[in-house]
């Protein structure tokens, strides 16, 4: 039995979804694409139109392509999306308000 992979939803909005492999030991969301766009779109109540970025263990986003809810490929991010997706997720995090 292989684990599955585990991730982390680290922004959604209604136009993209990017979720980070939390590298747990399992297999990584590269290796389980299938199982990992399943459990987002449970997650999430859908993916919908939506682009679906991960960001893997070295940091690197990549895409996800979605088609009826299931994987369909995977597409390499530009450089230029690649400092793009981790701005706005760095932005998302930090407008983040925490209450105690």
């Amino acid at each position: 039995m292989k684990i599955e992979a585990s991730f982390h939803v680290l922004m959604e909005t209604d136009m993209f979804i990017v979720i980070a492999d939390l590298d747990g030991g399992g297999r990584s969301v590269t290796n389980d694409a299938d199982n990992v766009v399943r459990r987002v779109s449970h997650i999430l109540g859908g993916i919908g139109r939506r682009r679906l970025y991960y960001r893997d263990s070295y940091g690197r986003y990549d895409e996800l392509r979605v088609v009826n809810e299931q994987f369909s490929r995977f597409a390499a991010c530009s450089e230029k999306q690649q400092h793009a997706i981790a701005g706005w997720v760095s932005h998302s995090q930090r407008s983040v308000c925490h209450l105690s």
